[in-house]
């Protein structure tokens, strides 16, 4: 194919999971956005706007697209076996959110954490939580940068770009226990 001049080309796929059907987007050398099912398609389209100007959205099955497409294969295929996903990716936006984002991909597989643990572990004291929680709302890429390991102060779940049935679901393949929208299970021992 013809490389366009400035045009940054993006891989796209779909992947059929448990939870519905995921959107990956990917670049050749890192995954850059899942879309889940329940999240609006406008939220992929303005954010690839936004940090990828000028760009073509392509269906591939890139090395990139396969390598996430095997460990969220395995992820999916095998509840309560922690994992770690390997898979290159690169995400956008503030400081803020990039500090709340590495953080979250530092959540063990199968643990969990509030947001006003989240925000001190940032530094930012207990009441950055809303702000944190605005961070876990603007992650791009959900499951390989857990945000759904991240509860409200009370246990209640809370805020999920897929909604709480997926957030609810993944905490519970994870071998975590919820009932009526609580997290009843163990946090994670984190000194902060």
């Amino acid at each position: 194919m013809l490389e366009k001049p400035n045009i940054q080309y993006i891989q796209f796929c779909m992947f059929l999971s448990p939870i519905g059907d995921l959107r990956l987007f990917a670049t050749q050398d890192a995954v850059i956005y899942i879309q889940l099912p329940e999240s609006t398609p406008l939220r992929a389209e303005l954010y690839l706007r936004r940090y990828y100007p000028g760009h073509e959205i392509t269906a591939s099955d890139s090395p990139i697209l396969k390598q996430a497409r095997m460990e969220l294969l395995d992820y999916f295929d095998h509840p309560c076996r922690p994992m770690s996903f390997t898979v290159p990716y690169r995400f956008f936006g503030t400081e803020f959110q990039h500090q709340v984002w590495s953080k979250i991909a530092e959540i063990p597989y199968g643990k969990v954490i509030t947001y006003a643990e989240l925000a001190q572990w940032c530094k930012k004291g207990k009441g950055f939580a809303r702000s944190v929680g605005a961070g876990c709302g603007a992650n791009p890429l959900p499951i390989i940068v857990p945000c759904h390991r991240v509860v409200g102060t009370n246990r209640k779940l809370t805020g999920f770009g897929g909604g709480l049935d997926v957030k609810e679901w993944l905490l519970c393949h994870e071998g975590n226990e919820v009932k009526d929208r609580s997290f009843l299970g163990t946090f994670l021992n984190k000194t902060f």
